[in-house]
């Protein structure tokens, strides 16, 4: 749209997404699912997608800051950064990852953590566990901002943090020698888009890990 920036058409855009269903009920969409499969940690208070969902693909977010002001009755208002195919489906838990159902995503994502939670443990930690299946190809996207307080104090030691734990679970951190445009990858495997209130405009780190089928 001329003359409008990308936060401001963000802003104007948004989806709604199934709040809370009930086990029975995630099963029965997990398992009707025919695309891509989405866990979003930290979806955000205001909650906010990064990727956009083609024909048969579940999104999944998880955040227990969700402000009341974004529910309205069953539903959550998510704000997108690109279209969702009519056909895809969104659904979000407001609370941590530990209390959603688990399942096993294609795609696990974590859009700027805060640093010194992930530090203290309690946001990238073996409550993932039940979202892991070795039977199956998975990725993990982890976007470290560069802007807040808690990134100049623990960003290195958080990314620290995430990188031995994932390698402790078979993913392999990719390298710029596999994939030339990590952006350009995102943006064509999960029509990536960065959706998010704490990342900065530019200099935020993207780590992505790979575990293999049959690690």
């Amino acid at each position: 749209m001329e003359g409008e920036s990308q936060t401001e058409i963000i802003r104007k855009t948004y989806a709604r997404a199934t709040l809370n269903p009930s086990k029975d009920e995630f099963v029965r969409e997990i398992n009707s699912a025919r695309g891509l499969s989405f866990l979003d940690i930290g979806c955000g208070e205001n909650p906010r997608m990064s990727v956009g969902l083609k024909k048969g693909d579940l999104w999944v977010g998880c955040d227990p800051h969700i402000k009341e002001e974004n529910i309205t009755g069953s539903y959550v208002h998510v704000h997108t950064s690109s279209a969702n195919n009519p056909d895809s489906k969104l659904i979000v838990f407001n609370s941590d990852a530990a209390s959603v159902p688990g399942f096993a995503p294609d795609w696990i994502t974590c859009i700027a953590p805060n640093p010194k939670d992930v530090v203290d443990d309690k946001i990238i930690n073996y409550d993932l566990d039940k979202f892991f299946d070795s039977n199956k190809k998975q990725h993990f996207l982890v976007v470290v901002d560069n802007r807040t307080k808690e990134a100049e104090l623990f960003k290195k030691d958080a990314i620290k943090h995430i990188k031995k734990f994932l390698h402790d679970l078979n993913f392999n951190l990719i390298s710029s020698d596999e994939i030339d445009d990590l952006g350009d990858y995102l943006r064509t495997n999960i029509n990536y888009k960065p959706n998010s209130a704490d990342l900065g405009v530019s200099g935020n780190q993207y780590l992505l890990f790979v575990k293999p089928k049959g690690r």
